[in-house]
């Protein structure tokens, strides 16, 4: 097994090429060589260990590391871990800070007691301030381990395309996956589920994964490349369990939903819920979803679902310019007629505005239900430009 430690290194983590993903497991950088010379034995020895610790039975820790290493997508890359907890985030100002670094760090943890089954000192709420409340010991250590390894991520990533390109070259934003096993209570090691919750501050070898990989487009915020209109379909389902924090399996879960996908063009496939016989419009497999009513005011459910932080970020956008939000009430098809604007929020498509939305068989429907009649979208690309300024008010410098 490689660790990479010099330019040279961090080269051959990247294989040559800007685009591919950096991977960094408890603040050590993970190459593919596993016959590169000069390693420091403690760098091999933490890598070692917090694979083990992922995967208690593996034999050829190297084997698990190329796999994460050559995975396609955060999603690919998910599938090949254990059931844990995971965020992912974005950066700003060229890969240098995160944004809503906090709110990821609290998230983990949160999640990490929900995958152990206990109670909580604080429940997930809408707001990130309420939502990191109770910091305590088990959260200050968590956030220490986390930045070490987003800080040894980000160089990583800035020294690769410093030598391919020039240190005056725009690097582009970065979309970082922070991914924390929780692994089974066996003879030999103590449960991290446990040791998280029980008040206790976690083992040095509580292992930080971090996939670090290019962020497309690469200048959103900058104007260069805003994301243009997309299809999105509604279909009929029960909201994700545990909807408020964020693991793993869900992307497992997700699949039997991805196969009822009935348009090749639907970049999204949004979760609508009968409630009462009232057709609830949730969110998006991997995104919130937002609707700016006719009567000029902006609606997105806030219950059953994984409130995102670029989500958040939209509705202090919005409250910051004097946009009216409903929140007590959740968006349903029956009000489609009143929708003037559609659009999703993710750390990934940051605000893309809708085009056009399908109403799926299992909804009794198999047409288009709605169609943007204002392309491009003004009011869209207004927030767009209100939201970039709070993610910079809400980024963080890992780096020095």
């Amino acid at each position: 097994m490689k660790v990479a430690d010099t330019h040279d290194e961090v080269l051959k983590v990247t294989d040559g090429s800007a685009r591919r993903p950096v991977l960094v497991v408890d603040s050590v950088v993970v190459g593919e060589d596993p016959a590169q010379q000069g390693l420091e034995a403690a760098c091999c020895s933490a890598v070692q260990k917090a694979i083990h610790f992922a995967f208690p039975k593996v034999r050829d820790p190297m084997t698990i590391l190329w796999d994460l290493l050559t995975s396609s997508s955060p999603s690919d890359f998910l599938l090949r871990l254990p059931q844990g907890a995971y965020t992912v985030a974005r950066t700003c100002r060229e890969g240098r800070s995160v944004v809503s670094l906090a709110f990821h760090e609290c998230r983990l943890l949160q999640t990490l007691n929900v995958l152990g089954n206990n109670s909580f000192e604080n429940s997930f709420s809408e707001s990130s301030a309420q939502f990191v409340s109770g910091r305590g010991k088990r959260y200050t250590f968590l956030r220490e381990r986390i930045r070490a390894s987003l800080k040894a991520a980000l160089n990583a990533r800035l020294l690769h395309h410093s030598l391919y390109y020039g240190n005056h070259a725009n690097s582009g934003e970065a979309l970082l996956l922070i991914y924390i096993p929780s692994v089974e209570a066996n003879d030999d090691k103590l449960p991290i589920t446990r040791v998280c919750t029980d008040g206790s501050i976690p083992p040095k070898y509580l292992p930080v994964f971090v996939r670090c990989s290019e962020l497309r487009p690469p200048s959103i915020e900058h104007g260069l490349a805003a994301p243009g209109p997309v299809d999105i379909e509604f279909h009929l389902g029960r909201p994700r369990s545990k909807a408020y924090v964020k693991y793993s399996s869900w992307v497992w879960e997700r699949e039997s939903f991805e196969c009822r996908k009935e348009r090749p063009q639907s970049a999204e496939l949004v979760i609508v819920s009968n409630e009462n016989d009232e057709l609830v419009i949730l969110e998006g497999l991997t995104s919130n979803i937002f609707f700016f009513y006719t009567e000029g005011f902006l609606a997105t459910a806030s219950k059953d679902i994984l409130c995102g932080h670029m989500r958040e970020l939209v509705l202090k956008a919005s409250v910051a310019h004097g946009i009216p939000v409903r929140l007590d009430h959740p968006p349903c098809i029956a009000e489609y007629k009143s929708w003037s604007e559609v659009f999703l929020v993710s750390a990934t498509r940051l605000l893309s505005p809708v085009r056009s939305i399908w109403v799926g068989r299992s909804l009794g429907k198999a047409q288009e239900l709605w169609k943007s009649a204002n392309p491009p979208s003004l009011f869209a690309d207004r927030l767009r430009a209100w939201t970039i300024e709070q993610m910079h008010l809400a980024a963080e410098s890992v780096l020095d």
